[in-house]
Parts: C-alpha cells; sequence; structure tokens
C-alpha cells in the first residue's frame, strides 16, 4: 500500500513540473481611435520552467485575415526576451530557463491601423505555449473609433 502511494505521490508531482501554462488574462480593454495608439496589459501565468510563450496575434494565423490592429512594441517581464512579429502582426515574451517563473505582466503597444468601429473581440489572439502540450489560447477585446 505504501509502495502504491509513493508512486502515486511521484507521477503526480512530476506531472504538476510539467503542466501547460496558464490562460492568459487580458487586465485592460482600451478604447483606441483610428490611427492612435495604447497600451494593452496581459497577466502571464505562472510556470515551473523551461521553455514557455506567450504571444499576441492580430491577424489569423497563417492567413492575411487582419483585425486592423498592429504591436508596435512589447514588455516583459524580467527575465524574459521578446519579439515583434514580421509586418506588426504581434509580439511575443518567451523564456527558455529551467527555474520557475512567477505570473507577470505583458505590456503591448498597440496601434489602430484600420480596426472597425467599436468593440472586436479576436478569438485565439492570445496564445500560451510550452514543450509539453497544445497552445492555450484566449480571446482579446478591443475597442475602434472611427470617425
Amino acid at each position: 500500500m505504501v509502495r502504491i502511494l509513493s508512486c502515486a505521490l511521484m507521477v503526480s508531482l512530476s506531472m504538476s513540473a510539467h503542466a501547460v501554462p496558464g490562460a492568459m488574462v487580458q487586465l485592460n480593454f482600451p478604447v483606441i481611435a483610428l490611427g492612435e495608439t495604447a497600451e494593452l496589459k496581459l497577466q502571464l501565468a505562472p510556470h515551473p520552467g523551461g521553455l514557455v510563450t506567450y504571444s499576441i496575434h492580430t491577424n489569423v494565423y497563417a492567413s492575411e485575415e487582419s483585425s486592423g490592429y498592429r504591436v508596435l512594441d512589447v514588455r516583459c517581464p524580467q527575465g524574459f526576451l521578446s519579439n515583434v512579429y514580421q509586418g506588426n502582426a504581434g509580439a511575443v515574451c518567451y523564456r527558455i530557463e529551467d527555474t520557475p517563473h512567477p505570473a507577470g505582466e505583458m505590456s503591448v503597444t498597440v496601434f489602430n491601423e484600420d480596426a472597425p468601429d467599436g468593440h472586436l473581440e479576436w478569438e485565439e489572439g492570445l496564445w500560451s505555449l510550452d514543450t509539453m502540450g497544445p497552445a492555450v489560447k484566449t480571446s482579446w477585446h478591443l475597442f475602434g473609433v472611427r470617425p
């Protein structure tokens, strides 16, 4: 019996160390006039360590369909590397250290290039991904203002 409980505990601990990252959470909901920029704040979930990426996408992955928003800059928590995607179609914060990281905040400068007027929900616009499982995808929400 003790042997079974010990094995179950070891399996449980090893699986929790390789849990997929939690979904990103949007912290603010900017209203962005055509031709203007705003800061979008995103909460990053803690992670047990290893390669992990947190990204925002402003177009449909591998498609020409665009939201009308562009990413101009990204600021990541300490210890993360960052990159703005080609064509300003998104950005990523990532790290490769084996040590765990706590929850943090990702700040993205978004430009309204040609977004529709009003609320836009971009499904699967926020991605959390590590090497242990599929991407965790959630929506982002922005509010465009056209003249």
